[in-house]
């Protein structure tokens, strides 16, 4: 069975063990737009830790370390199944692939509670307003 198909099968069986935007955000993006175009024809027992980091490495040029995070902690589960179910004898996600990145992180911000509720004082429709839209 070739990665892509393996993965079909495999990763719906975690969706009901995490929130639904967790699963597809650093599941499905990851498997769908990144794992399957490039592992796609490759059988699991085929896929060494070399083939691993080339692919780091290559989205690395592009994308930000979280992100290749996401996409290697996404393989490191479906080759932990592939290996549960004898497709794969190991996993090759290791602790040796080292991930870097020419993208610079995302700057995030984080609001204190009084700054959030003062948006949504500032930004909810006036209880006057709501019951008009009754």
């Amino acid at each position: 069975m070739k990665f892509g198909e393996w993965s079909d099968y495999c990763l719906p069986l975690v969706k009901s063990r995490m929130k639904a935007n967790t699963y597809h955000n650093n599941y499905e993006i990851p498997l769908y737009l990144h794992l399957q175009p490039y592992f796609g024809e490759w059988e699991p027992r085929e896929i060494k830790t070399s083939m691993v980091q080339q692919f780091v490495d290559i989205k690395g040029e592009r994308y930000a370390k979280e992100t290749i995070k996401k996409m290697t902690g996404c393989m490191s589960l479906l080759m932990d199944f592939a290996i549960d179910e004898g497709l794969a004898d190991r996993n090759p996600v290791t602790r040796r692939i080292y991930i870097q990145s020419a993208v610079p992180p995302q700057v995030k911000r984080v609001w204190t509670q009084e700054q959030y509720d003062n948006c949504l004082l500032y930004t909810s429709p006036s209880p006057r307003d709501r019951t008009r839209s009754r």
